[in-house]
């Protein structure tokens, strides 16, 4: 499916979600596992403040907040992308801002990257996850992302968030008042795929008040993350709705 962000600094396409393995990209980063399957976004970005690189470094420092991991993300690119320096100091930064090459669009689709590694390791719990950004030789501002994911169910989960993030980013907005519940409860989704559970049986295994799960739930069926079954499945009382994690034969959807 496809989609968009518009903001007054930045537009944002997403032409095409796929999930499968694509083993032309294996010599991109070494860190890749052969054969491990991957979610891969063909999109569009047209991003070029003149103020880009710090922008960026102001992002990745207030994302590193909300996510302690993305500091601890090792980059294979060049060291001017590289997550290794965020929060460096004024005198490295400046440096950095200094740098040849910065190209801001591959920059945002590189954080975009990272975001949704970041993503796919909380909700599966796999220690290491690795991805790749490419620049499509046929045009300035379309790119490739590639991250690894284990099932086709939780890809849309990490698209939806990464864009999310980063599209309150670029308006300005405090992260802090961000997305808290979905993730969360696509872990639960995750832990427990193999048995259906109602509402309140995922609101206690992702530690959420039952009301903020159910509103979740409904973004994750929409989705393609969770897909409701037959109430007289699982545990719980009988007739009561159950959720579980797709199991890839409803196409996962980015909308």
């Amino acid at each position: 499916m496809s989609g968009g962000i518009r903001i007054e600094s930045a537009t944002i396409r997403i032409f095409r979600t796929e999930f499968g393995r694509f083993p032309h990209i294996l010599p991109l980063n070494p860190e890749l596992r052969p054969g491990s399957p991957m979610l891969r976004v063909t999109l569009e970005v047209e991003w070029d403040p003149p103020d880009a690189v710090p922008l960026l470094r102001s992002y990745q420092r207030e994302l590193s907040v909300l996510l302690p991991a993305l500091s601890r993300h090792r980059c294979r690119g060049p060291a001017h992308y590289h997550f290794a320096n965020m929060g460096a100091s004024e005198a490295k930064e400046e440096t950095l801002a200094r740098a040849p090459g910065v190209e801001p669009a591959l920059a945002l689709v590189h954080l975009a990257e990272h975001l949704a590694i970041d993503v796919i390791a909380f909700v599966t719990e796999l220690d290491s996850v690795s991805g790749v950004t490419a620049a499509l030789e046929s045009s300035d501002s379309r790119f490739d992302l590639f991250v690894e994911c284990p099932r086709s169910a939780v890809a849309p989960l990490a698209v939806y968030q990464a864009f999310s993030w980063l599209a309150i980013l670029l308006r300005g907005d405090p992260l802090a008042g961000s997305e808290r519940t979905i993730l969360p409860l696509g872990r639960a989704l995750y832990r427990r795929r193999e048995h259906p559970l109602a509402t309140v049986q995922l609101a206690a295994e992702a530690d959420l008040p039952e009301g903020s799960a159910a509103e979740a739930l409904g973004r994750l069926v929409y989705l393609g993350v969770a897909c409701r079954v037959s109430g007289d499945l699982g545990e719980g009382a009988p007739g009561a709705a159950r959720y579980v994690l797709c199991d890839g034969e409803r196409p996962p959807m980015v909308r």
